[in-house]
């Protein structure tokens, strides 16, 4: 609903009651595609959402809604191309970018998913965002139970991929701590460890 506030002036004093309706019967249709979708309907919720972004190009949820559609009846390439679609109005936006790491996971190409995610915590207004930071510990995790030959670049792409995150979230370095712990890499513990703030 952002985007249509945005799309509509943004700031209701500057518009006319049409202008004040009219983007409240949109948030309304968008409300109701919702409704459909989540009582199985998506094929009505397809129809509002493609109606709504026939007068509103910029509605980016409805693209989001609509590449969602797409992926859980297992059209990834359409629910690709449907998110690229809504980056191409905010190619900022972190739920396109999320869903597209989503697809990459899916698909078992976890380098792809982690440069998403890295990508959105990359940006200062999204850089302590939760879910992807636990998308790309997920994928650390992961990475840590296939064997790479070269034990030099593996232990490199560990201790790149924990100094990406924040010391602030201390559960976070909890866990890695522990996982740490597992591989012997002590020397890499303390350096952490000194580097964590207390808990009050």
């Amino acid at each position: 609903q952002r985007n249509e506030e945005n799309e509509c002036g943004g700031d209701s004093s500057g518009l006319t009651n049409d202008d004040y309706y009219h983007g409240l019967s949109i948030t309304v249709r968008y409300n109701q595609a919702r409704l459909h979708e989540a009582q199985g309907r998506s094929d009505l919720a397809e129809e509002i959402y493609k109606s709504i972004l026939l007068r509103h190009p910029s509605y980016i949820e409805c693209y989001l809604r609509l590449g969602c559609i797409a992926r859980d009846r297992g059209q990834i390439r359409d629910a690709s191309i449907w998110f690229k679609e809504a980056l191409d109005v905010d190619q900022d936006n972190p739920d396109a970018w999320t869903l597209i790491g989503l697809l990459h996971l899916n698909k078992n190409e976890v380098e792809q998913a982690q440069k998403k995610f890295d990508r959105i915590i990359r940006q200062p207004a999204y850089r302590a965002d939760a879910f992807a930071r636990i998308c790309l510990g997920n994928i650390w995790l992961t990475t840590l139970h296939h064997p790479i030959k070269d034990k030099d670049k593996r232990k490199r792409h560990q201790i790149l991929i924990i100094l990406r995150f924040d010391c602030k979230l201390t559960d976070i370095m909890l866990k890695i701590f522990e996982i740490l712990a597992r591989e012997q890499l002590l020397c890499h513990i303390m350096k952490l460890f000194s580097s964590m703030p207390t808990r009050e």
